[in-house]
């Protein structure tokens, strides 16, 4: 259900930034069926899908209307399994512990390899991307992969507070952004990170 998820939200990114470039309306249809059939491989494709829709605000005026219908309708599709998860609560998720910030930063390190290096080069490399990306013509994206990299891991963990869900593999559909911001940050560097000798 995990990797399902991941590459479900991946798609469903793919979909959003062809469909607001000015994509056709077979691009929105396809954004709609993946990310709500993200619900149902797992619930925390929720907080991607809540990423796309903040994302709305920062679009240029004519892509606004296209891409919120097409938001509304991928949460009228995954209205039923948000429902049954709310109604029938029976305690399924009841051996998670109220998280910690140590908890936070554990999650972090798993997200991007499992060390406190990796985490640290991650970052960096994520906020180089994201800033030479907001100079950019299209400022909506870096608001999208932004939000789609930090929502699936803040909103929970805020959200435990009041009924704990904050574990590192459900937070794995931010993964596909985190590595989105990362790439881009190695893109933007002028200099390569690797030599490799010929």
């Amino acid at each position: 259900g995990y990797s399902l998820a991941t590459f479900l939200v991946a798609l469903a990114c793919f979909f959003y930034v062809r469909g607001v470039d000015g994509g056709q309306g077979r691009d929105w249809v396809a954004y709609a069926a993946a990310i709500s059939l993200a619900f149902y491989a797992h619930l925390f494709a929720a907080f991607v899908w809540l990423a796309h829709a903040l994302t709305i605000a920062a679009l240029p005026r004519p892509a606004r209307t296209r891409t919120a219908t097409a938001v509304v309708a991928a949460g009228a599709l995954a209205a039923p399994v948000v429902l049954l998860a709310v109604a029938r609560d029976t305690g399924q998720i009841n051996w998670i512990e109220e998280p910690s910030l140590r908890e936070l930063g554990r999650v972090s390190r798993a997200l991007t390899g499992g060390t406190t290096t990796l985490l640290i080069v991650y970052a960096a490399l994520g906020l180089v991307g994201l800033v030479l990306a907001a100079r950019a013509d299209a400022r909506w994206k870096p608001v999208m992969v932004a939000s789609a990299a930090a929502l699936p891991v803040l909103v929970p963990f805020a959200l435990s507070f009041a009924k704990p869900m904050f574990v590192d593999r459900f937070s794995i559909v931010a993964l596909p952004a985190i590595v989105t911001l990362v790439a881009l940050g190695i893109v933007r560097l002028r200099r390569p990170l690797f030599v490799v000798p010929s």
